[in-house]
Protein backbone atom coordinates (compact mmCIF):
# COMPACT_ATOMS: atom_id res chain seq x y z
CA UNK A 1 0.00 0.00 0.00
CA UNK A 2 3.12 2.50 0.54
CA UNK A 3 3.96 1.62 -2.74
CA UNK A 4 0.70 2.59 -4.28
CA UNK A 5 0.44 5.77 -2.15
CA UNK A 6 4.11 6.57 -3.69
CA UNK A 7 2.60 6.23 -7.11
CA UNK A 8 -0.48 8.80 -6.11
CA UNK A 9 1.40 11.47 -4.99
CA UNK A 10 3.89 10.82 -8.05
CA UNK A 11 1.69 11.26 -11.05
CA UNK A 12 -2.24 12.85 -9.54
CA UNK A 13 0.03 15.60 -7.92
CA UNK A 14 -1.94 15.74 -5.08
CA UNK A 15 -1.61 17.89 -2.33
CA UNK A 16 -3.23 16.95 0.40
CA UNK A 17 -5.13 19.68 2.70
CA UNK A 18 -2.76 19.20 6.07
CA UNK A 19 -4.92 20.55 9.32
CA UNK A 20 -1.20 20.96 10.24
CA UNK A 21 -0.30 23.73 7.81
CA UNK A 22 -3.27 25.25 6.95
CA UNK A 23 -5.90 27.22 8.81
CA UNK A 24 -9.16 25.11 8.09
CA UNK A 25 -12.26 25.16 9.58
CA UNK A 26 -13.19 21.74 8.57
CA UNK A 27 -10.59 18.85 10.02
CA UNK A 28 -9.07 16.98 7.11
CA UNK A 29 -7.12 13.50 7.40
CA UNK A 30 -4.04 12.55 6.39
CA UNK A 31 -3.55 9.85 3.49
CA UNK A 32 -4.06 6.86 4.50
CA UNK A 33 -0.81 4.92 5.57
CA UNK A 34 -0.83 0.95 5.79
CA UNK A 35 -3.85 0.30 4.46
CA UNK A 36 -5.45 -3.11 3.17
CA UNK A 37 -7.57 -1.28 0.17
CA UNK A 38 -7.78 2.26 -1.53
CA UNK A 39 -10.38 3.98 -3.14
CA UNK A 40 -9.84 7.21 -4.79
CA UNK A 41 -12.55 9.74 -6.40
CA UNK A 42 -11.09 12.31 -8.63
CA UNK A 43 -13.84 15.17 -9.25
CA UNK A 44 -13.23 17.96 -12.22
CA UNK A 45 -13.50 18.10 -15.78
CA UNK A 46 -11.11 17.19 -18.71
CA UNK A 47 -7.94 17.74 -16.00
CA UNK A 48 -9.31 15.19 -14.26
CA UNK A 49 -9.53 12.61 -17.22
CA UNK A 50 -5.99 13.40 -18.59
CA UNK A 51 -4.28 13.06 -15.15
CA UNK A 52 -5.81 10.07 -14.47
CA UNK A 53 -5.32 8.78 -18.32
CA UNK A 54 -2.36 6.24 -17.56
CA UNK A 55 -3.52 5.32 -14.19
CA UNK A 56 -3.94 1.92 -15.30
CA UNK A 57 -0.89 0.87 -17.19
CA UNK A 58 1.05 2.43 -14.17
CA UNK A 59 -0.79 0.59 -11.52
CA UNK A 60 -0.79 -2.72 -13.55
CA UNK A 61 3.02 -2.46 -14.29
CA UNK A 62 3.96 -1.63 -10.53
CA UNK A 63 2.95 -5.24 -9.29
CA UNK A 64 0.36 -3.51 -7.06
CA UNK A 65 -2.66 -6.08 -6.46
CA UNK A 66 -4.47 -4.07 -8.47
CA UNK A 67 -7.94 -6.12 -6.34
CA UNK A 68 -6.94 -3.92 -3.55
CA UNK A 69 -7.28 -0.54 -4.94
CA UNK A 70 -9.82 1.46 -7.29
CA UNK A 71 -9.40 5.15 -9.53
CA UNK A 72 -12.81 6.60 -10.49
CA UNK A 73 -13.55 10.31 -11.81
CA UNK A 74 -16.13 12.33 -11.63
CA UNK A 75 -15.73 14.63 -14.97
CA UNK A 76 -17.69 16.74 -17.36
CA UNK A 77 -15.96 18.73 -19.91
CA UNK A 78 -15.16 22.05 -19.04
CA UNK A 79 -16.68 21.71 -15.16
CA UNK A 80 -15.47 24.32 -12.36
CA UNK A 81 -16.36 24.46 -8.92
CA UNK A 82 -19.52 26.32 -9.80
CA UNK A 83 -21.30 23.36 -11.63
CA UNK A 84 -20.19 20.83 -9.29
CA UNK A 85 -21.73 22.67 -6.42
CA UNK A 86 -24.73 23.51 -8.34
CA UNK A 87 -25.16 19.88 -9.55
CA UNK A 88 -25.34 18.49 -6.68
CA UNK A 89 -28.19 20.88 -5.19
CA UNK A 90 -30.06 20.16 -8.34
CA UNK A 91 -29.73 16.32 -8.22
CA UNK A 92 -28.39 15.94 -11.88
CA UNK A 93 -27.29 12.46 -12.13
CA UNK A 94 -23.66 11.30 -13.52
CA UNK A 95 -21.90 8.04 -14.28
CA UNK A 96 -18.16 7.26 -12.69
CA UNK A 97 -15.59 6.39 -14.83
CA UNK A 98 -13.07 3.54 -13.80
CA UNK A 99 -9.53 4.84 -14.62
CA UNK A 100 -7.63 1.88 -12.89
CA UNK A 101 -7.76 -0.99 -10.13
CA UNK A 102 -10.37 -3.83 -9.96
CA UNK A 103 -11.36 -2.89 -6.33
CA UNK A 104 -15.49 -2.41 -6.84
CA UNK A 105 -17.27 0.33 -5.63
CA UNK A 106 -21.23 -0.17 -4.98
CA UNK A 107 -22.77 2.74 -6.52
CA UNK A 108 -20.91 4.34 -9.92
CA UNK A 109 -24.27 5.96 -11.26
CA UNK A 110 -26.71 8.51 -9.44
CA UNK A 111 -26.10 11.85 -8.03
CA UNK A 112 -23.27 13.85 -6.70
CA UNK A 113 -24.66 13.14 -3.46
CA UNK A 114 -25.45 9.32 -4.06
CA UNK A 115 -22.01 8.76 -5.60
CA UNK A 116 -20.12 10.59 -2.74
CA UNK A 117 -21.91 8.62 -0.52
CA UNK A 118 -19.48 5.48 -0.18
CA UNK A 119 -16.12 4.44 1.30
CA UNK A 120 -13.60 6.74 -0.56
CA UNK A 121 -9.89 7.09 1.18
CA UNK A 122 -9.31 10.06 -1.43
CA UNK A 123 -11.07 12.50 -2.91
CA UNK A 124 -10.20 15.12 -4.73
CA UNK A 125 -11.43 18.19 -6.40
CA UNK A 126 -9.97 20.92 -8.78
CA UNK A 127 -10.76 24.28 -10.68
CA UNK A 128 -10.92 24.28 -14.19
CA UNK A 129 -7.76 25.95 -15.64
CA UNK A 130 -10.02 29.09 -17.02
CA UNK A 131 -10.66 30.27 -13.39
CA UNK A 132 -8.30 28.97 -11.23
CA UNK A 133 -5.99 32.28 -11.68
CA UNK A 134 -8.91 33.94 -9.79
CA UNK A 135 -9.63 33.97 -6.19
CA UNK A 136 -13.06 34.84 -6.23
CA UNK A 137 -14.30 31.57 -8.60
CA UNK A 138 -13.29 29.77 -5.40
CA UNK A 139 -15.94 30.90 -3.11
CA UNK A 140 -18.34 29.87 -1.81
CA UNK A 141 -18.33 26.59 -4.10
CA UNK A 142 -15.20 24.96 -2.61
CA UNK A 143 -16.33 25.41 0.91
CA UNK A 144 -19.23 24.09 -0.07
CA UNK A 145 -18.18 20.70 -2.00
CA UNK A 146 -15.81 20.04 1.10
CA UNK A 147 -18.65 20.32 3.42
CA UNK A 148 -20.84 17.50 1.11
CA UNK A 149 -17.89 15.19 0.97
CA UNK A 150 -17.30 15.56 4.81
CA UNK A 151 -21.53 15.06 4.69
CA UNK A 152 -21.84 12.56 2.69
CA UNK A 153 -18.50 10.42 2.44
CA UNK A 154 -19.21 7.09 4.58
CA UNK A 155 -15.30 6.98 5.86
CA UNK A 156 -14.90 8.88 8.20
CA UNK A 157 -10.89 9.26 7.87
CA UNK A 158 -11.53 10.08 4.33
CA UNK A 159 -8.55 12.31 2.88
CA UNK A 160 -9.54 15.79 1.34
CA UNK A 161 -6.84 16.65 -2.00
CA UNK A 162 -6.10 18.97 -4.26
CA UNK A 163 -5.52 18.82 -8.03
CA UNK A 164 -3.43 21.33 -9.09
CA UNK A 165 -4.17 22.27 -12.96
CA UNK A 166 -1.51 23.43 -15.59
CA UNK A 167 -1.89 26.14 -17.70
CA UNK A 168 -4.56 26.09 -20.65
CA UNK A 169 -6.05 29.54 -21.52
CA UNK A 170 -5.71 30.44 -25.04
CA UNK A 171 -3.95 33.25 -24.43
CA UNK A 172 -1.15 30.86 -23.21
CA UNK A 173 -0.87 29.22 -26.31
CA UNK A 174 0.92 32.69 -28.02
CA UNK A 175 3.67 32.00 -25.96
CA UNK A 176 5.43 29.47 -24.18
CA UNK A 177 6.02 32.44 -21.55
CA UNK A 178 2.75 32.86 -20.84
CA UNK A 179 1.91 29.23 -19.71
CA UNK A 180 4.76 29.90 -16.94
CA UNK A 181 3.08 32.86 -16.12
CA UNK A 182 -0.09 31.59 -15.61
CA UNK A 183 0.83 28.17 -14.10
CA UNK A 184 2.90 30.80 -11.20
CA UNK A 185 -0.75 32.33 -10.96
CA UNK A 186 -2.28 29.89 -10.38
CA UNK A 187 -0.07 28.05 -7.27
CA UNK A 188 -0.21 31.86 -6.21
CA UNK A 189 -3.96 31.74 -5.73
CA UNK A 190 -4.02 28.28 -4.13
CA UNK A 191 -1.80 29.70 -1.24
CA UNK A 192 -3.00 32.85 -0.75
CA UNK A 193 -4.87 33.75 2.69
CA UNK A 194 -8.33 33.10 1.06
CA UNK A 195 -7.73 29.46 -0.16
CA UNK A 196 -5.69 28.54 2.63
CA UNK A 197 -9.10 29.17 4.63
CA UNK A 198 -11.19 27.43 2.31
CA UNK A 199 -8.45 24.27 1.92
Amino acid sequence: MKRLLLYFLLFFTLSSFSQNTLQFPIKNNPLPKDSDSLRVLLIGNSFTYDLTRFIGNILRASGIDNNTCCVYILWEKGASLTHWDKWYIEKDSFKLSRMGGNLDVATTEGTVQELLSQNWDVISLQQTSDYATKLESFSPYLYNMIRYIKQNCTNPNVSICWQLTWSSHWLTQLHWRNHLFTFSRIQQQIQSPFATYYL
